[in-house]
């Protein structure tokens, strides 16, 4: 992100050189970055460790950073105070944090069962979307964990048009169900052994924090305290 204290003229030039740099760069080493891309995308990662939410982490070592200062005026359209960012340079070690590490983990299940709901049609939607495989079918004699929910967290101000959600709670076992199985309504069973498998719990693990349940996909409407998630997981037998 550009300087926010810079010039709109600074930060639009900016901008454009960085992304520039970055599609160079992409350019010149096409070929390892689509290797890599496509081998994380085919990595099976059943009953793997997965991150689901994440923090900010530091390089090894600190490193030289520009500071810069600023001056306080008025704005000339509003009248409000805005800060202008000096030409000064003044470099200065410290710890940079500049890249993610997990904060929370999961170990990724055979499938997700999204239940028939308001939020179902968007769910199949954004998988779509993504190229992301999947069936309709009713779930029945079959173990699986549902999250009861103790609280939602709803952001008091948005992100990107979308007050962030995050639940808390807690897994428990579905016994397989036994005998007959009842008229139900057709769920989506999402396995997590395809491509883009890591995708899959990343936006159906109920915890994830680039989820369908963070992004609101399924509303708070939906979400209860002392109900469940409508999205259960079939575990790795």
């Amino acid at each position: 992100e550009a300087y926010s204290y810079a010039s709109f003229e600074d930060r639009g030039t900016v901008s454009r050189r960085f992304t520039g740099e970055i599609l160079d760069r992409v350019w010149a080493e096409a070929s390892r970055v689509r290797h890599t891309t496509e081998a994380a995308d085919l990595d099976d990662v059943v009953g793997e460790t997965v991150a689901v939410r994440a923090t900010w982490d530091a390089l090894p070592e600190p490193v030289e950073i520009l500071l810069g200062e600023v001056d306080t005026l008025r704005h000339p359209m509003s009248g409000e105070p805005m800060l202008a960012r000096r030409d000064v340079r003044s470099p200065e070690t410290m710890p940079a944090f500049v890249r993610f590490a997990p904060s929370e983990t999961v170990v990724a299940p055979q499938s997700y069962v999204v239940h028939f709901g308001p939020h179902q049609q968007a769910v199949r939607d954004l998988l779509d979307l993504h190229g992301v495989q999947y069936r309709m079918e009713a779930v029945w004699g079959v173990a699986r964990q549902r999250y009861v929910l103790d609280s939602v967290r709803v952001a008091s101000r948005p992100s990107q048009g979308v007050a962030m959600q995050e639940v808390f709670g807690r897994w428990e076992s579905i016994p397989a169900e036994t005998g007959a199985m009842p008229r139900l309504a057709p769920a989506l069973v999402v396995p997590v052994d395809q491509p883009l498998g890591r995708l899959v719990v990343t936006l159906l693990e109920p915890r994830s924090d680039d989820g369908v349940i963070a992004w609101a996909i399924v509303p708070e409407s939906e979400l209860t305290a002392g109900g469940s998630v409508p999205i259960e997981r079939i575990p790795v037998p």
